[in-house]
């Protein structure tokens, strides 16, 4: 069962909050994991993915695509790069120590990110 490590530290805030503040994240986040608005979400994640894929650009909005090295999607990288495309405005940022919650491990890097945004 080598998915329950991988799973633990998916679940965790990270390195930087206390252990029962990971415990209790992992419990809310399981208890809620098959919910009906989780279960509703899930369906509706490829639909919502087609409406923003087939929406056309967005122009010049200003755009970040932040990147996690230790993602565990084997196709993740060309989306990102597709992502890239959706904008005029896009920087991209890749995180080779995160896993797919960035914004656990690198709460500062995601705020400094989005205020280069704001700064434009």
């Amino acid at each position: 069962m080598s998915f329950i490590p991988s799973l633990r530290s998916q679940l965790e805030c990270g390195k930087d909050f206390p252990d029962e503040i990971n415990k209790l994240n992992m419990n809310l986040t399981l208890l809620n994991l098959l919910n009906d608005t989780m279960i509703s979400e899930r369906k509706a994640l490829r639909e919502s993915g087609e409406e923003v894929k087939n929406g056309g650009l967005l122009k010049n909005i200003p755009v970040t695509v932040m990147s996690a090295g230790k993602n565990g999607f084997s196709e993740w990288e060309q989306y990102q790069k597709e992502l890239q495309s959706y904008s005029g405005k896009t920087a991209s940022v890749f995180i080779e120590d995160s896993d797919y919650f960035i914004h656990h491990g690198y709460a500062d890097k995601v705020i400094e990110e989005i205020n280069k945004i704001l700064e434009k």
